[in-house]
């Protein structure tokens, strides 16, 4: 989630992206954002329903722990 100033001076929460890894603030929860949605073009496929959060948040556990494996196995840090 990211944290963004309204018109109004108070602070709105927006989801993530809903591609894996992406962390890029969207308006609704199971959206893509501009980016992947250029990057990706028409592999992206409407229809269906979105994702929920604790839907996305499943998937990306795994995701997540790959990344840090990946990190590791390259000696990286962070």
């Amino acid at each position: 989630m990211h944290a963004m100033v309204g018109a109004a001076g108070q602070l709105a929460a927006f989801p993530d992206c809903v591609i894996p890894g992406c962390p890029n603030p969207v308006a609704a929860v199971g959206e893509p954002c501009c980016d992947c949605r250029t990057a990706f073009g028409s592999m992206l496929r409407p229809g269906g329903r979105p994702l929920t959060a604790a839907e996305i948040a499943e998937r990306d556990r795994g995701v997540r722990a790959a990344y840090a494996l990946q990190r590791e196995v390259a000696g990286c840090s962070h």
